[in-house]
């Protein structure tokens, strides 16, 4: 389970850390948003190699910190736990 990662959303499916905020956008990837509102990457769903996975992809000119770069990490394995709860779930019909 996510540890420093809350969600406060359920509607819009936000989650927020100390750092930064996830956002799911309208094509199902999630902007990461910084304290000063500002959209700094993305986490998608892209296939590597032979799996589909949650990936980091940065906006240019962008930087993060140790500390942010937990979240990111914390934010993706939920959303990939997140995601094969769902594939095993569609497996039992």
């Amino acid at each position: 389970m996510v540890k420093n990662i809350l969600k406060f959303n359920e509607v819009t499916d936000e989650y927020f850390g100390t750092y930064l905020k996830f956002k799911e956008s309208s094509d199902e990837s999630f902007a990461i948003i910084n304290n000063d509102e500002e959209l700094i990457g993305h986490l998608d769903l892209i296939r590597v190699g032979a799996w589909m996975s949650w990936c980091l992809l940065l906006e240019n000119d962008c930087y993060l910190s140790a500390g942010c770069q937990d979240e990111v990490r914390e934010m993706t394995r939920h959303l990939n736990n997140k995601n094969k709860e769902k594939k095993d779930e569609s497996q039992i019909l």
